[in-house]
């Protein structure tokens, strides 16, 4: 309907389209969870505005609040699959941009472990990574993202990467006991 011009500013902009905009990312988390959870991964749904742990800040970036229980998460052997509502400085929720909550959340888990953070993405492959023939590419400049379509929101990535890792794995790579196997970004050229 908003594509038609059926919605008025206020309408699109309400507290109406702000819930089904919140259900709509609860509902898609939900089900990237029990997928993970399908393949064998220990994946918990979480969300920026579970127990501070984002929000936006009054210039409309996206800030890392509490994470230790969410680094706790992590060291129990879980797998948060992060949803992005975050709080705003009016206590609503809104949606955040995927490259900021990725950045945030992985900047704030290193300052309090003291453990570089990976942010995983996963391929439409079979195999983890990226592949040249039959040989998995150990790393990959960001540069070179577009001429792999079993990559979904390239762009994204393509940000993320420039401020921490990235590894591109599958649901599988991720089960297993050792680190996923998988590509690296670069965020360098060549």
């Amino acid at each position: 309907m908003e594509a038609r011009g059926f919605l008025t500013e206020e309408e699109k902009n309400g507290p109406a389209a702000q819930q089904l905009v919140e259900r709509a990312i609860r509902d898609l988390n939900r089900r990237i969870v029990h997928e993970l959870n399908d393949a064998g991964v220990p994946a918990v749904g979480v969300f920026g505005v579970d127990r501070g742990l984002l929000r936006r800040s009054g210039r409309g970036d996206v800030e890392a609040g509490k994470v230790d229980w969410l680094v706790a998460l992590v060291r129990r052997g879980g797998i948060p699959v992060v949803g992005g509502l975050v709080r705003t400085s009016a206590n609503e929720f809104t949606e955040a941009d995927p490259a900021q909550v990725l950045v945030a959340l992985a900047l704030a888990v290193e300052a309090a472990t003291g453990v570089e953070a990976t942010v995983v993405a996963f391929t439409t492959n079979r195999k983890a990574g990226l592949f040249d023939g039959a040989m998995c590419l150990p790393t990959l400049s960001v540069n070179d993202l577009s001429s792999f379509p079993s990559i979904a929101e390239a762009e994204v990535l393509r940000r993320v990467a420039v401020s921490v890792r990235v590894r591109l794995t599958t649901p599988h790579a991720l089960a297993g006991e050792a680190p996923p196997d998988g590509t690296v970004l670069e965020a360098h050229s060549g």
